[in-house]
């Protein structure tokens, strides 16, 4: 009976192991394109607790030094777990920033041809739903000015109270002096194109 337990929670464990491995590597991404505004804090709040309870159940049984779980592959993938869900939790948010802005750019060019032509008048976007094109509910914020001018706000972090952070096209002078002097940090991506946040 013995060596079927064993079984059983190697079996488990295995199996929790790769759950854990598995919310570490989607954790950058997730925390990124859906978590927004004061829900986050209670979103990241449940993943790290489930996160940490998985991380001392799977490191318990190599502590105790218990027998059927002191295989190397099973080192291998609690260490790398550990290590992947914790720089992910730390440099997360800034590397996904810059994979989505790279990756990404050339949609957000797309957006604004078709504002341009009249082809999307609604902040809501519906076509770039999956990852959202824009954090924190997918809408943006069009401001065309009389003479032509365009500005387009895709969301980094919709935040809450009084905080934000966004990529902004805009080829509108009079709109980037207020964003100067409305947001704590605004620095230029590329020609028309800016990173703010207050």
């Amino acid at each position: 009976m013995e060596p079927l337990n064993k079984s059983i929670q190697s079996t488990k464990h295995y199996t929790l192991s790769i759950i854990a491995l598995i919310m570490a590597i989607i954790q950058a991404p997730l925390f990124y394109y859906f978590t927004t505004g004061m829900l986050s804090l209670f979103q990241i709040g449940f993943y790290s607790i489930v996160g940490l309870g998985l991380t001392i159940k799977l490191f318990a049984p190599l502590i105790k030094n218990d027998g059927p779980l002191q295989t190397i592959a099973y080192k291998c993938r609690l260490w790398a777990t550990f290590f992947i869900g914790a720089l992910s939790f730390f440099y997360g948010p800034k590397t996904m920033e810059k994979i989505d802005w790279t990756l990404r750019r050339s949609s957000r060019e797309e957006i604004i041809m078709k504002i341009r032509k009249g082809e999307i008048r609604d902040t809501k976007l519906e076509s770039w739903n999956f990852p959202p094109i824009s954090n924190g509910g997918n809408e943006i914020e069009i401001s065309k000015s009389k003479k032509g001018l365009l500005t387009v706000m895709f969301y980094i972090d919709r935040g809450f109270i009084d905080h934000c952070s966004a990529f902004v096209y805009t080829n509108d002078a009079d709109e980037l002096k207020d964003m100067k002097s409305w947001y704590s940090s605004v620095v230029q991506l590329d020609k028309n194109w800016y990173r703010v946040s207050k």
